[in-house]
């Protein structure tokens, strides 16, 4: 335990002007050596405690390399997605493709709706640009599950197909 004389490298000073003058050369010279800044904080808070920072250097230096690791790592997670973690509800084995399908059928459903109806108007506008982003993902399920905002790919594909079934339940009441 230090007492109040004693400064931060526990030598006992009678005059703490001249301990504080002693810690700012102390730290003056470690903040010209290798490690700058992390080596003048560990300095100050003592040997026990530099652990604490060296982790905290390290983790965010992994931090930062994870977003660049994952970009290449995409492609190989999407592969091996084993589960969507929602009961009952199965991973795709392809499912933008399956997904173009049920926009494209939506589309020709439509044509038994007059145009000039609401329904038609809005929904079909809705499918084409749902439509164009699946055919512009160039294959990349996790930009289309960005993009769409319908939660994952799975999903998204059932919401299609319920609306696919909405199309012919339209012509049933309007007619």
């Amino acid at each position: 335990m230090m007492s109040r004389r004693e400064g931060r490298s526990g030598i006992d000073h009678e005059d703490p002007i001249k301990a504080d003058e002693e810690e700012g050369k102390k730290a003056e010279g470690i903040a010209t050596n290798r490690r700058g800044i992390m080596a003048v904080i560990a300095a100050m808070v003592g040997d026990d405690q530099k652990w604490l920072f060296e982790l905290r250097r390290r983790r965010a230096w992994s931090k930062a390399a994870n977003p660049t690791m994952l970009r290449f790592t995409r492609p190989l997670l999407q592969a091996s997605k084993l589960s969507t973690g929602i009961y009952g509800l199965a991973v795709h084995p392809n499912p933008l493709p399956e997904l173009a399908k049920t926009y494209e059928s939506t589309l020709a459903a439509f044509s038994s709706i007059p145009q000039h109806a609401a329904y038609r108007q809005g929904a079909e506008a809705l499918t084409l640009r749902k439509l164009k982003i699946v055919q512009d993902a160039n294959g990349d399920i996790a930009q289309v599950e960005k993009q769409l905002d319908e939660g994952q790919i799975e999903q998204a594909i059932l919401i299609a197909k319920d609306e696919l079934g909405l199309v012919s339940k339209m012509k049933e009441w309007k007619a």
